[in-house]
């Protein structure tokens, strides 16, 4: 097929695809402008790009980062092939007008992407520098938007005149929109930037122009001497609209695969078999499905299931005498990623290495999910914490995973947020709960009707900072209470508190009745999940499982927050199981660690006693915890508080072992502490130089436990991919 000598006879579905296949390229590079740091320092080990990395590279490409910033375009692009349709009407019985008509539509339509960028860019930009003038930013936008806008469709009707076509005005808009995604990265990297990175930016400017224009004019030029370029064009752009419907569509696909898979799963299993500790049988409809609940970030002494003096979970209460409570359960790790990869590998942190020094789980190791799914179950997963992605590979062998909305960083994002604003304001109350509900009622009522078990994970993220803003979360915050302490923005993360040391009573009160409020909130969510599953007839078959994967520092020990540390307040942490009418209710008493919990797991299904489950490997009531040199804890604290805080405190590698009621922390600088738990449960004495007896043997099974746990020693901060980066900036981490 010959292409159109002239522009104006390009036919205007054609002129429409070409649009949608803009605004899809425009999509897939804005989320590539962190390529920019090669230009910014090329020999710089602390940056990852996909580009260097195909499992980054897919995992982007399968991200809702990518899926959001598609449908944010497709839906402009829509608008605009919407437009076109009176103006096609007009054409046909005004065809003199028609080419006039096309070259309108062609460089409205590109302005329109090229504004709608202009709008998030200048947002970000003006947000931070100037947040306390909001209506002055907002008229600054609008007014820099236009005038981009303005001037690239004059640069394009300047092309038409010219006769150089669609082409010039299609690259003439794909190299104004990389300029921006740049000169965003230059102001986010401006204090990093050298004059000789500013060169190199300067000359890829230079060249991404350059190169616009060429691309625009040599085709313009060739598609009417040679026949094949038409054509070639038109099947690149079928060719990447239908590559970015079936991105958008990437969770259709995953849930007639699971299904498919799940009918035929549940109609060909052996009847009465269930899942154990070898690969087969397969999993029936008579093989319970399982909810595990991690509640992010909340320490067991504050629940009033443990005898906290606040009600901060009656349900969780009324729920205690019907399930199996573990008096003293204990997370691995001190934070999110390695402590989720212990307990869904069973492994310790030297054992799995994802931690401070790397980020992302190996494929190597078999996880609950992975054997979970090979006996048959649907593996679903919900994560509000951006570090249980598809990029830290923490939630490899779930087939559906979402994952948490990247709000502020991209367009696709930001017009989520706006969207959610206008329509259901109440998902922006709170850290994903309420949202997160609406999607796992839908999942169980689905799920309910096939035969295949299910296996759903979901993290809550209510009770890390920053706070949610929900009613049901100032529970505990009296009218007396200081106002002015709700929108202080101190609150956003723990480095003020850690940097200036906090002396009022009124704060510190306040602080921990917020913390309280939010586990109440997340005791709350529980409770409408169960009656949802109680309505859905699917309780007598379901284990809940409700965990957290590490507490909080509210002050203890001079500290705030996780990350870091081995005390009580970081380690120790709620775990509850309610099952089907044969899990008897008990009380485990026994230091159990979060390591355990896929043994766990699998002796429910084999109906096997929990105790003598936990038993069964070497070391029987002795558990360990690890916690290496939080780095970028420890960057961002030397920035805003130089003098406030001392780092050396966090820049060392520590390991705890607890053989009930003892505890060692050693730790790489000799301070080892040592505690009795059931005495000194706040761990306010140091039994170091009392107790050698206990200090000898707990020290000898650190060292067994050091011998054969090797951690890998990294040299300096570990090479950071953007998506890492972009979850650490979500959690308060870095800026």
């Amino acid at each position: 097929m010959n292409g159109p000598k002239e522009w104006r006879d390009l036919p205007w579905r054609w002129l429409a695809l070409f649009l949608f296949a803009l605004a899809v390229l425009i999509a897939l590079l804005e989320i590539w402008f962190p390529f920019f740091n090669f230009w910014h320092n090329p020999v710089n080990k602390n940056i990852l790009n996909p580009a260097g990395d195909w499992k980054q590279f897919w995992d982007l490409l399968l991200s809702i980062t990518l899926r959001l910033n598609l449908i944010a375009y497709l839906l402009g692009a829509g608008l605009v092939g919407l437009a076109i349709l009176p103006l096609w009407f007009l054409s046909q019985k005004n065809s003199a007008r028609a080419g006039r008509m096309k070259e309108f539509v062609a460089g409205a339509g590109i302005s329109l992407f090229l504004i709608f960028g202009a709008v998030v860019l200048l947002n970000q930009i003006l947000s931070t520098l100037m947040p306390r003038f909001q209506m002055f930013s907002l008229a600054l936008i609008a007014l820099f938007s236009y005038l981009i806008g303005k001037g690239v469709f004059l640069g394009i009707q300047w092309g038409f005149k010219r006769n150089y076509g669609f082409e010039f005005a299609f690259f003439l808009g794909v190299a104004v929109f990389l300029n921006f995604n740049l000169f965003r990265f230059v102001l986010a990297n401006l204090p990093e930037i050298s004059i000789l990175s500013f060169a190199r930016v300067i000359g890829l400017l230079l060249i991404i122009s350059g190169l616009g224009l060429a691309l625009g004019i040599l085709p313009s030029r060739w598609h009417r001497k040679k026949a094949w370029v038409f054509p070639l064009e038109k099947y690149l752009g079928l060719g990447l609209l239908a590559f970015s419907l079936w991105l958008v569509l990437l969770p259709v696909r995953e849930w007639g695969r699971i299904f498919l898979s799940g009918w035929e799963q549940g109609n060909t299993a052996e009847e009465g078999s269930l899942p154990g500790t070898v690969k087969s049988p397969e999993a029936t409809s008579k093989s319970p499905n399982i909810i595990m609940m991690v509640w992010d970030t909340v320490r067991a002494d504050h629940l009033s299931l443990y005898g906290y003096s606040r009600p901060t979970t009656p349900f969780l209460d009324k729920l205690a005498p019907h399930s199996v409570v573990f008096d003293r359960a204990y997370s691995a790790a001190p934070w999110t990623l390695p402590s989720h990869a212990s307990f869904f590998t069973g492994l310790y942190p030297s054992e799995h290495h994802c931690d401070w020094d790397h980020f992302r789980l190996s494929d190597d190791f078999n996880t609950l999910a992975e054997e979970l799914q090979e006996k048959g179950y649907v593996t679903l997963a919900y994560s509000n914490n951006p570090f249980l992605s598809r990029f830290s590979r923490i939630c490899q062998g779930f087939e559906r995973l979402v994952e948490r909305s990247p709000f502020d960083i991209f367009s696709g994002g930001l017009a989520h947020r706006f969207a959610t604003g206008i329509f259901r304001p109440e998902f922006l109350q709170d850290k994903g709960a309420q949202k997160t509900d609406q999607v796992i009622f839908s999942w169980v009522k689905r799920l309910s009707r096939q035969k295949a078990p299910f296996f759903i994970f979901i993290n809550y993220m209510e009770a890390h900072l920053p706070y949610p803003s929900a009613q049901d979360t100032f529970h505990f915050i009296a009218e007396s209470d200081p106002s002015d302490l709700r929108s202080a923005t101190r609150f956003s993360d723990w480095t003020y508190f850690n940097c200036n040391k906090v002396n009022n009573e009124k704060e510190l009160s306040y602080i921990t009745k917020r913390y309280d409020g939010a586990i109440y909130y997340l005791d709350l969510k529980l409770s409408q999940l169960y009656s949802r599953l109680e309505r859905a007839n699917l309780l007598d078959n379901t284990i809940l499982i409700v965990l957290s994967d590490h507490g909080e520092g509210l002050g203890d020990h001079q500290f705030f927050g996780h990350d870091f540390f081995l005390y009580q307040s970081q380690l120790w942490v709620p775990l509850l199981i309610y099952g089907p009418p044969n899990l008897a209710p008990a009380h485990i008493t026994q230091p159990v660690s979060l390591t355990r919990l896929p043994d766990i797991v699998f002796a429910l299904l084999n109906h096997r006693s929990l105790e003598d489950a936990l038993k069964e490997k070497e070391g029987g009531e002795v558990l360990f915890a690890e916690a290496s040199p939080p780095w970028i804890r420890i960057n961002q604290l030397q920035g805003r508080c130089p003098t406030g805080f001392d780092t050396q405190r966090l820049n060392r590698s520590q390991k705890a072992v607890i053989q009930w009621p003892y505890k060692l922390i050693w730790d790489t600088k000799e301070a080892d502490e040592l505690y009795d738990l059931a005495e000194d449960p706040l761990e306010q004495k140091n039994l170091i130089s009392q107790q050698l007896e206990i200090k000898l043997e707990l020290s000898h099974r650190i060292n067994l436990f050091r011998l054969t746990h090797v951690s890998p020693q990294a040299e300096g901060p570990p090479p950071l991919d953007f998506q890492t980066r972009r979850a650490l900036q979500a959690l308060g981490y870095a800026q």
